[in-house]
């Protein structure tokens, strides 16, 4: 039953039509140790680099519209997931577990400076970004080839342009392993998943990077850390040698002996822009108490800073 399975994913897997996109109508050192920043006094920019952004992800864990959610917010949880975003200063922000648009409009009520694109309805949780007004970002579309089987979450594919520098990115929530999966042949079925989805993800950056777009981004919550040596299911992402994971080496904030499961993988041609000492995870745990954390996410936002003008531009 088990080879039935893969034969099945890999005959999936043999149309490499990556690259195109429906159109769709958009709505609107280097491993730095894990900081929280309390106040507005720390800026997370590195000083000595012009013309560059901050970009994150953030999976907010069941953001709901305030009507019969998962992890009810009041207005005070909702202030505290903004003023993260405002601390940080992210120009741009992956964002993952959004119920729908109302959901985000809660947070952006107290962020007038950000706009959003939210993927095509997945219920309950869909995936989206957040970025700030003098960006422009458009989608491309949902990437549906990630949705293996029907039910897991398709990718969300954007053009991003920040002054005179374009690029692409792809938000992600890959498959997850759960307490659902009370079998080995259910583990399994659940590692063969995500092992596919992150073949996609690489055939994707392999068949753009045919067509001339060479600087992408691949952002999210990866349902794994990429450093498992037993049930790996990454590898196709890391093998990739037009790839690099930049957050490969920093742990989870939650728990301190892991490593983290949001990952940030760059093209080669980003990661020139990079800015080396600029990898930084809001440690949450460290900026709130046990209670408002239960209301603000079971992960903590990661972040990088690019150049948007290399040395010689």
């Amino acid at each position: 039953m088990k080879t039935t399975n893969i034969f099945y994913i890999i005959l999936f897997l043999i149309p490499i039509f990556i690259s195109s996109c429906n159109n769709i109508n958009n709505t609107n050192d280097t491993n730095k140790k894990s900081t929280a920043l309390n106040n507005n006094d720390i800026d997370i920019r590195e000083e000595s680099v012009n013309n560059s952004i901050i970009v994150g992800t953030f999976n907010i864990k069941w953001l709901g519209d305030g009507i019969d959610d998962n992890t009810p917010r009041n207005q005070t949880d909702i202030n505290n997931i903004a003023n993260i975003i405002k601390d940080m200063d992210y120009d741009i922000l992956a964002i993952q577990e959004i119920e729908n648009a109302n959901a985000i409009k809660r947070i952006l009520k107290i962020l007038p400076d950000y706009k959003y694109i939210l993927s095509d309805k997945f219920y309950p949780q869909n995936i989206g970004v957040i970025y700030k007004k003098n960006i422009d970002v458009s989608m491309e579309c949902n990437y549906k080839p990630l949705s293996l089987d029907g039910r897991s979450r398709p990718g969300l594919v954007l053009n991003i342009k920040a002054n005179n520098y374009n690029f692409n990115a792809m938000v992600v929530h890959l498959k997850a392993s759960s307490r659902y999966d009370s079998t080995d042949a259910l583990k399994e079925k659940s590692y063969e998943l995500r092992r596919s989805q992150a073949q996609m993800l690489s055939n994707w950056v392999d068949s753009m990077i045919a067509i001339g777009k060479e600087d992408l981004i691949i952002l999210g919550d990866f349902n794994d850390f990429v450093n498992r040596k037993n049930n790996a299911t990454l590898t196709p992402l890391l093998e990739n040698p037009n790839l690099t994971c930049l957050t490969a080496k920093e742990h989870s904030c939650s728990n301190p002996y892991h490593y983290t499961i949001d990952n940030i993988f760059v093209s080669n041609s980003i990661k020139k822009r990079f800015v080396e000492t600029s990898l930084f995870t809001y440690d949450i745990h460290s900026s709130f108490n046990d209670e408002e954390i239960e209301t603000i996410s079971d992960h903590c936002p990661i972040s990088i800073q690019l150049k948007i003008e290399e040395d010689g531009e």
